[in-house]
């Protein structure tokens, strides 16, 4: 096999296929966190994998970050426990 040449991409499942990661952020705010969960799924769907974000919130400060490939999924949020 020829090391020079690009290996094919793994191919991606269906989205209705269980993903092959899931993060889950309440919201893409400003903070580190955000912005390292991100790029983790930018990474993992770039090299192939099935990867979903779920987030409560879909608006956020580091929204613009999120790559196309890379499948958003809203969840809802829980409610607080009234005391």
């Amino acid at each position: 096999m020829d090391e020079s040449r690009p290996q094919p991409a793994i191919p991606r499942k269906s989205a209705s296929a269980r993903p092959d990661v899931a993060i889950h952020l309440y919201e893409p705010g400003d903070g580190g966190l955000d912005r390292v969960a991100i790029h983790l799924a930018n990474g993992f769907a770039a090299r192939g994998l099935t990867t979903e974000i779920w987030l409560t919130r879909a608006e956020g400060a580091s929204r613009h970050l999120l790559s196309d490939s890379v499948t958003i999924r809203m969840i809802p949020g829980m409610k607080a426990p009234r005391g």
